[in-house]
């Protein structure tokens, strides 16, 4: 289970992942860049160490933007299945940050379309899957407001809609969710896992 760039012991201040989505353009491209060499690294050291016969990355949260982005650079992986996941940084950033955040970032010419081509390096809407379609899916809580559905949703149109499973609750209750667990499992199933 990685730990991702700024999150765990691996964090860069008071609280893990700050610098993610603080709007600052370089943290925010050096967290995707830094998960996905990490993510990549771990991939080829389970086939080429270890012999793994399959391979599949679930992500909840960031963890689930991450696994979005990885289906996307990744050839090979038996499947992807995403949480909650913060499918669009810029978006997400724009739609949370302090008025005051976006107020600077608008003082120096910066806006939400500026901030999106910006991150479109590190951005799974900006990618296609190389996941067969039947082999990925994505879970979110409808009342989540940490990642808003609407993140899950974007990420759903744009992977050409998978499975996705709906659970009533928030960000962190899909561990007790009977939906997120069937979606793992149809998926697992489906990629010949299970």
């Amino acid at each position: 289970m990685p730990v991702l760039p700024t999150h765990g012991p691996r964090r860069t201040g008071p609280i893990g992942g700050g610098r993610t989505l603080s709007g600052d353009v370089m943290d925010s491209l050096h967290t995707g860049e830094q998960a996905m060499w990490d993510l990549r690294r771990l991939v080829s050291w389970l086939r080429e160490s270890e012999g793994a016969p399959a391979i599949g990355a679930l992500g909840h949260s960031l963890g689930g933007y991450a696994v979005a982005l990885l289906a996307s650079l990744e050839e090979g992986l038996d499947c992807a299945i995403v949480g909650n996941p913060a499918a669009d940084p810029a978006g997400l950033y724009w739609a949370n940050a302090p008025a005051i955040a976006t107020h600077a970032l608008r003082a120096e010419g910066i806006r939400k379309d500026t901030l999106e081509e910006l991150l479109r390096p590190v951005s799974p809407l900006a990618m296609t899957p190389l996941i067969p379609p039947d082999r990925r899916a994505i879970f979110a809580g409808v009342v989540d407001r940490v990642v808003p559905p609407a993140e899950a949703v974007s990420l759903w149109r744009h992977w050409r809609k998978p499975r996705i499973g709906w659970y009533q609750g928030a960000h962190g209750r899909f561990l007790r969710a009977p939906e997120a667990r069937r979606i793992l499992e149809e998926t697992l199933r489906a990629a010949g896992m299970l």
